[in-house]
């Protein structure tokens, strides 16, 4: 197989915009493609070898598996030991345990399965895992074991079949995507079946230039108007996707279609002839291609432990700094790592398995002490202890949800003093988790029976329909009308079973967005402190019955929760907004010990950011004040205004009243608490 120039530029065209999309420069929005491109490059490279090889006889298994080892383990086992010493050193246990789970993910090229598992609210941010990237890695290892096998038994059955046989995979798979994509967003992000159409599309490439003459034979062809005309619309269908689409954009699905078919147009099309060709074949294009793939293993663990280490959002010139020092160690990668242990006169056969198998088996081991050992907590002095883990809840662990049988879609477990006949349920999403330790701890006391109520797969406040960044305009009417009568069948289990409810949600994200009030997700709170979670929509029915996020929907969905819960007849303990922080409080506390040795006092939030941020809410439950069983709980007048003047105080004499940038932690929660009690008692 000859040496092909521009593809190392294509290579370049897709790293690139991975690299400042990760950075966080806006302008390559729809960066993230390169990763899709960079799928049909691999599709494309890896059939020209097997088929060229099988046509000459010299394929076999093992030769194939040990080029890939070559090729993948040297850098990514650099990159990953590199890794090491900063999660040592400035990783919080409950995220070095994260970590560590990664490593024996990426040791067995599963990180895909793993990261898809982990998505969720409660899990460290995307943009603070240092090996989330190699997601993408897991993709191509799994399709390069079942791909070469699926060629070798196709190719029995003549090449016409092996092609028809892939393009209907290809074609289910891309449904697949197409359907995922709006239905299981994150799970069609990081899997095979649903990725594979990618890298087939390369495949596909590969199939038609061999079967022209060969690869070489067609490319050495004038690059007449043809060439030139689809060369340049691949260039531009990728440029498209690469500033035009952003995180809301499905991908993969249908729109994926423009960065894979422009790389796929510029596989087939593009040659030293052409326009394209000769901008990609150019020296900066091709030295960048190069080191693609070091380029890509080392810059995303770069920024996220800079992310990490720093409290705010890093600044554009550190992150420049950073690609710029991820080029130099890619390069220094690419020549002494990548470029002799692909020397077979250098490194034989058996070496390069010995070292793929002991490399394993080294971040196998150190990812099974970190897990195991839940972080090592006892890499830090006692006394950080307090206020880098704060007493939280223990919900997860203390309530194990059973369903109810005969009510739909509810789990519920019982906390405080079970003996009791007096009953107040606990309803709510993760605001109403980070009350269950405290109030189960009064609970006790006071010998109430408590009841954590829980609609699975539903929101919060009914007719509230969730929707993540990734998923387009759908019209679940069945999962609405499903969580609408199970909403009905627990106030039925909650007349006949509770005297009382307390009910505590994060409003402005249950109400997310609403213009002019909650305009941002995650919230920001304008001096710094900006939380990292996946942004999610959340949608109403508007009169015509299509779902939106407008406003009056929202209020509507909001009274329509109140009003069914003050009709049970029962005391209702309504907790109003708890101030979000946007500082991950026990993260303050870490980095400034380990910066000046010590921990603030104090940490807090504008208090005018919080009136801002809940207007529209405080406006929605203040007409629920006439109602006779609603009692209203405001955290607001516990934590602003009060500690400190026009501030909201998230740490207090050095006590953490967060367990994280939103959630209060127990000596928080106890504030909240002891006023529910409080009207309890009354």
């Amino acid at each position: 197989m000859n040496y092909r120039k521009e593809i190392d530029g294509l290579r370049a065209v897709a790293v690139l915009p991975v690299l400042f999309f990760h950075a966080g420069f806006r302008t390559f929005s729809g960066g993230f493609v390169g990763v899709d491109v960079f799928f049909v490059i691999s599709g494309y490279l890896i059939t020209t070898i097997i088929v060229t090889e099988m046509r000459e006889g010299g394929f076999t298994l093992v030769g194939f598996y040990e080029r890939r080892a070559r090729r993948i383990l040297p850098a990514l086992f650099a990159v990953m030991l590199a890794c090491l010493p900063f999660a040592w050193l400035w990783m919080l246990p409950s995220d070095l345990k994260d970590f560590s789970r990664s490593l024996l993910g990426v040791s067995a090229f599963a990180s895909n399965i793993l990261f898809w598992r982990e998505s969720g609210y409660f899990v460290t941010a995307a943009e603070l895992k240092p090996l989330l990237h190699t997601w993408s890695l897991a993709v191509e290892e799994q399709f390069y074991l079942l791909y070469p096998i699926s060629l070798l038994l196709f190719s029995r059955i003549g090449k016409r079949w092996c092609i028809g046989i892939l393009a209907v995979v290809a074609a289910i798979s891309l449904a697949g995507a197409e359907w995922g994509s709006i239905y299981k967003p994150v799970a069609t992000f990081y899997l095979l079946p649903t990725r594979g159409w990618e890298l087939l599309i390369g495949a596909f490439s590969a199939f038609f230039l061999i079967s022209k003459g060969g690869v070489e034979a067609e490319l050495e062809k004038e690059g007449g108007a043809g060439h030139q005309i689809f060369s340049l619309i691949g260039l531009l269908l990728i440029a498209y996707a690469v500033f035009a689409f952003d995180k809301s954009t499905p991908i993969p699905s249908l729109y994926a279609l423009a960065p894979t078919v422009g790389a796929a147009l510029i596989i087939l099309f593009a040659n030293s002839q052409t326009f394209v060709g000769k901008v990609l074949g150019c020296k900066p294009f091709v030295w960048i291609g190069l080191i693609s793939y070091s380029a890509y293993l080392w810059h995303y663990p770069m920024i996220a432990f800079a992310r990490y280490r720093s409290l705010a959002e890093p600044s554009k010139p550190v992150m420049l700094v950073l690609l710029l020092l991820t080029f130099i160690l890619a390069f220094l990668s690419w020549k002494y790592l990548e470029r002799p242990f692909r020397d077979r006169k250098t490194i034989g056969r058996a070496q390069i398995f010995a070292f793929g198998l002991a490399g394993s088996a080294v971040f196998v081991l150190a990812g099974c002490v970190g897990y195991l050992s839940e972080g090592l907590p006892n890499r830090f002095p006692g006394d950080l202890a307090p206020i880098v883990f704060p007493a939280k809840t223990n919900e997860s662990t203390a309530c194990k949800l059973s369903y109810l049988e005969g009510v739909q879609k509810t789990r519920l477990c019982y906390f405080g003093d079970t003996s009791s006949s007096y009953t107040i349920a606990l309803y709510g999403d993760s605001h109403a988790q980070a009350l269950f330790s405290v109030l189960d701890e009064s609970f006790r006391k006071e010998k109430i029976k408590g009841v954590r109520v829980y609609l699975e797969g539903c929101g919060v406040i009914p007719g509230v329909v969730i929707f993540s960044a990734r998923e387009r305009s759908r019209t679940p009417h069945k999962d609405l009308n499903e969580c609408l009568a199970a909403y009905e069948s627990l106030l039925g289990y909650l007349r006949g079973n509770a005297n009382g409810v307390v009910i505590s949600i994060r409003w402005s994200m249950a109400i997310f967005p609403v213009a002019g009030s909650v305009d941002e997700l995650p919230f920001d709170n304008g001096e710094g402190g900006v939380e990292y979670i996946e942004p999610r929509n959340y949608m109403t029915l508007d009169k015509a019955g299509n779902f939106t996020v407008d406003a009056d929907g929202k209020k509507m969905a909001i009274d329509s929760l109140l009003k069914s819960m003050n009709s049970l007849g029962k005391a209702i303990f309504l907790v109003h907004p708890v101030p979000e922080v946007g500082w991950n409080v026990p993260k303050v506390n870490f980095v400034s010990y380990l910066d000046n040795g010590s921990a603030p006092k104090v940490i807090s939030t504008p208090y005018d950011r919080f009136k801002t941020r809940n207007r529209f809410t405080n406006d929605a439950l203040k007409a629920s004040e006439d109602y006779k069983n609603i009692v209203h709980v405001k955290p607001e007048s516990l934590l602003c205004d009060s500690f400190l003047k026009g501030r909201c105080v998230a740490q207090v004499n050095g006590v953490p009243l967060y367990s994280d940038q939103d959630h209060l932690a127990n000596a928080g929660a106890k504030l909240v608490v002891d006023e529910i009690m409080n009207h309890i008692k009354r």
